[in-house]
């Protein structure tokens, strides 16, 4: 349907909320309250097969303005936090929604192909 080869992984990039409890360190409750959400929460990054497996998660993040999800898989990928770049290979294919469109140029160069959902 991609019109990919037979060698190429097709995953789906996504983040998603884990809602925790208010803390009484300062510092932490204040990195990690979501003005979007209003509560405290932290993000996780998951990674998802097109078979519905998840193949990694990565995080926790804290929610505050720098982390999006952009910010985020970029950072997975300069920082080489895990074996991320030796995982995925030339050609694999990254599904993404509208929240990764700050990264899709940087995920171009790297060699993968990505796929955003069209949005009325």
């Amino acid at each position: 349907m991609l019109g990919l080869d037979d060698s190429a992984i097709v995953v789906i990039w996504d983040a998603t909320y884990v809602y925790i409890q208010k803390s009484s360190n300062y510092h932490f409750q204040r990195f990690s309250y979501s003005m979007h959400k209003g509560r405290n929460l932290v993000k996780m990054m998951i990674v998802v097969s097109s078979t519905g497996h998840i193949i990694e998660c990565y995080g926790p993040y804290f929610t505050n303005g720098g982390n999006n999800d952009a910010s985020i898989i970029i950072d997975q990928f300069e920082q080489h936090k895990i074996n991320t770049k030796n995982f995925f290979k030339d050609n694999d294919a990254f599904v993404v929604d509208r929240g990764f469109r700050d990264c899709v140029d940087f995920l171009a160069e790297l060699g993968f192909n990505v796929y955003m959902p069209n949005f009325l």
